[in-house]
């Protein structure tokens, strides 16, 4: 049963969402995750996950909305 409720909620989820909301929460959790790196003290993770945060971005065409 809770297999099924679960089923049927991620069947609903995934019917109404679309691209532009999609492309939101893609740029909130690329947001989430430059944010942090940038505040780290290290400069290593600067020069490897913010270069990978841009290919992502550009690859998906999901544009930085800060």
């Amino acid at each position: 049963m809770k297999t099924k409720l679960i089923m049927w909620a991620v069947t609903m989820f995934i019917d109404k969402l679309n691209g532009e909301d999609l492309k939101k929460w893609i740029d909130m959790g690329l947001d989430m995750i430059e944010d942090k790196v940038e505040e780290s003290p290290s400069k290593t993770d600067d020069m490897i996950v913010l270069p990978m945060c841009k290919v992502v971005r550009e690859a998906l065409s999901v544009p930085d909305n800060d």
